[in-house]
């Protein structure tokens, strides 16, 4: 996390980069708005959100928050066709998959996945929604309960120039014959993402969420920085999009890399001296943060020996 200040040093740095460039945003799975981490740079966002069950429609809308904003209501997949959606006691838990309640059944409040009924819904791919908006998609999030890899077979094109990938994946089947994370993984590997870390750890356990087995959680994939750093030679302005969306994510790592691809043809430019001067902003403020948090990992493992406490930052 960044301090109010370091926030705006960083905010007012890349103002001055972004000028009047916007960042196309896809929210696949968007019950709930986007995530708070976006609202700092939303004047410069046009925002896209995907959500095919109506029950969670109205919780998307906070007209004004962004740049512009889009919600579309027809769901996502490989292709165009007619598909079942699973429509669930908890509305944010709906998928085209079926509740593996035999695994479910073993943690807490499994009712929230009870199908309450079925509903046949069309969909499209993002390739084809993409081309109907005439826009293209700079970062997207998926969150689709077990469908996020289907979704992105419907995107091949999109994905040729997208920088970043926030994806839920799962490593048990909380859904029946659902693909897990090593299948996300190969896919998004083969179409040059690296995957840089997981963003969140969701843990269960028979008598309390938040500790036990990891079932799932929110990875991060993104461009590498020398790619980027060679794109930029046909694109400019791809370095100032990957630069703010790598602010977002505090990736400083991501940014100082980006500095040190670019720094033989652009050492003397004022933008090569920003983006070294956020990267380094951010990286000073995350690695302060982890050094606490190894501390009080350490205090932890005093009264528990063989615990290590789990952070995300």
């Amino acid at each position: 996390m960044l301090t109010g200040r370091q926030q705006k040093k960083i905010s007012g740095l890349l103002e001055s980069l972004l000028g009047s460039t916007s960042i196309s945003l896809l929210d696949v799975g968007a019950a709930g708005g986007a995530h708070e981490r976006w609202a700092v740079y939303r004047k410069h966002i046009d925002f896209f959100a995907v959500e095919p069950d109506l029950r969670s429609a109205d919780s998307i809308a906070r007209k004004g928050a962004f740049k512009s904003e889009t919600i579309i209501t027809r769901g996502l997949w490989s292709e165009e066709r007619e598909i079942i959606l699973n429509l669930c006691r908890e509305p944010k838990v709906s998928s085209v998959f079926t509740p593996n309640l035999t695994f479910l059944g073993i943690f807490p409040h499994s009712d929230a996945y009870d199908v309450l009924d079925r509903r046949l819904i069309s969909v499209t791919t993002i390739d084809k929604a993409a081309s109907e908006l005439g826009t293209h998609f700079d970062s997207i999030k998926l969150d689709i309960q077990g469908a996020e890899l289907e979704v992105l077979n419907g995107a091949e094109s999109i994905l040729k120039t997208s920088l970043a990938i926030e994806v839920e994946v799962e490593f048990s089947e909380a859904y029946q014959g659902q693909p897990l994370f090593n299948d996300v993984f190969k896919h998004l590997k083969f179409r040059g993402f690296e995957f840089i870390d997981f963003l969140s750890m969701h843990r269960w356990s028979p008598e309390q969420f938040g500790v036990g087995q990891s079932v799932f959680a929110d990875a991060l994939f993104m461009r590498s920085p020398e790619k980027v750093a060679y794109d930029s030679k046909i694109n400019h302005g791809v370095v100032i999009k990957y630069v703010a969306i790598c602010s977002v994510y505090e990736r400083g790592d991501l940014i100082l890399r980006l500095a040190n691809a670019l720094k033989s043809d652009n050492e003397s430019s004022d933008l090569y001296g920003k983006i070294l001067e956020i990267g380094q902003l951010i990286h000073a403020r995350n690695k302060r943060t982890q050094t606490r948090l190894t501390r009080l990992s350490h205090l932890l493992m005093v009264g528990h020996i063989s615990v290590r406490g789990h952070f995300f930052h």
